[in-house]
């Protein structure tokens, strides 16, 4: 027997409006996400999710050397 859960992704225009004349920022690791050590580089994203309360933003932070999440 099934579920039948499926996710949405309501693909809107986004949240992010970048200033066209801002300079913008350098990348200091050079779109390179690997580390030589642990504790070196740690990544992290944010995603909001709609719910029928209001949004829930969910983050969580990853060291790049093991690639393992160290905090949400």
């Amino acid at each position: 027997m099934t579920a039948e859960i499926a996710g949405i992704s309501p693909r809107r225009g986004g949240f992010t409006r970048r200033d066209p004349r801002a300079t913008l920022a350098p990348d200091v690791v050079e779109r390179d996400f690997t580390a030589p050590a642990p504790n070196r580089m740690w990544v992290t994203d944010l995603t909001m999710i709609t719910t029928g309360e209001g949004p829930l933003w969910v983050s969580a932070i990853r060291d790049a050397f093991p690639r393992r999440v160290v905090a949400w």
